[in-house]
């Protein structure tokens, strides 16, 4: 959770992977499960993507969507994001490795 140098960032370009906790372009930064459950989006999201000098501002990998069900309490909803990256962040790593992104 911290923003790297633009000098470091460059020395990786396309090395360096992040987890996002939304549908980026959708709630960059802090807090975004939290602030998507409070939106009106009717669905949450996790957002792989490469780290650019920006934040949340890299190229996306993969996304994925689940829904915000009507009776969701924010626990809820931020389990159902957290498993939902368990499960697809070692799958982008594996597709990364063998060159099927």
């Amino acid at each position: 959770m911290r923003i790297l140098s633009p000098d470091f960032v460059a020395k990786y370009p396309k090395k360096i992977i992040n987890i996002h906790p939304s549908k980026l372009p959708l709630f960059p930064g802090l807090m975004a499960y939290e602030r998507t459950f409070k939106s009106n989006e009717t669905e949450g999201g996790i957002t792989i993507h490469f780290v650019d000098e920006g934040m949340d501002t890299g190229p996306i990998i993969k996304q994925v969507t689940f829904k915000k069900n009507i009776h969701d309490t924010i626990e809820d909803f931020i389990e159902r994001g957290k498993k939902l990256e368990k499960e697809v962040y070692p799958q982008v790593f594996e597709e990364l490795l063998l060159g099927n992104p």
